[in-house]
């Protein structure tokens, strides 16, 4: 199964009420599963580069189908850096992009940026859970 757009907007404004709710602003980004963008919001107030920072968690996420921050755990600080390095700055492994599931596939991935780690990944985990088949 392929991640639909209205799969995408559907996790990104998920994310988005959340972040509201919690009273910060995010850069949210969504993939599919090959780490292609889907949708994208920066939100008023949320730094420039939290574009392309929540961007590289989804797509960390979504080709590991695990959140960003436990491969960040699970590779030693080196083996990170020259993935970071052979993808031009496209991967990030910190906290705050999680894998989007059907089941047991992955179908895509989403990140989140500018805030305190834990919040990126609540509204992360929040995005993702409001995709269904």
């Amino acid at each position: 199964m392929a991640l639909t757009y209205e799969q995408a907007n559907a996790a990104l404004q998920a994310a988005i009420a959340k972040a509201q709710e919690v009273g910060i602003t995010l850069g949210i980004s969504v993939v599919d599963a090959g780490g292609q963008l889907m949708a994208m919001a920066r939100m008023t107030g949320a730094n420039g580069a939290t574009a392309d920072v929540s961007a590289g968690k989804a797509r960390v996420s979504a080709m590991y189908g695990v959140p960003s921050a436990a491969m960040a755990e699970r590779l030693p600080a080196n083996i990170v850096n020259a993935m970071i390095t052979a993808h031009n700055g496209r991967l990030v492994y910190s906290l705050g992009g999680v894998p989007i599931k059907v089941g047991d596939e992955v179908i895509g991935g989403i990140g989140a940026s500018s805030s305190a780690p834990d919040n990126d990944e609540l509204c992360s985990k929040v995005g993702a859970g409001a995709v269904s088949a």
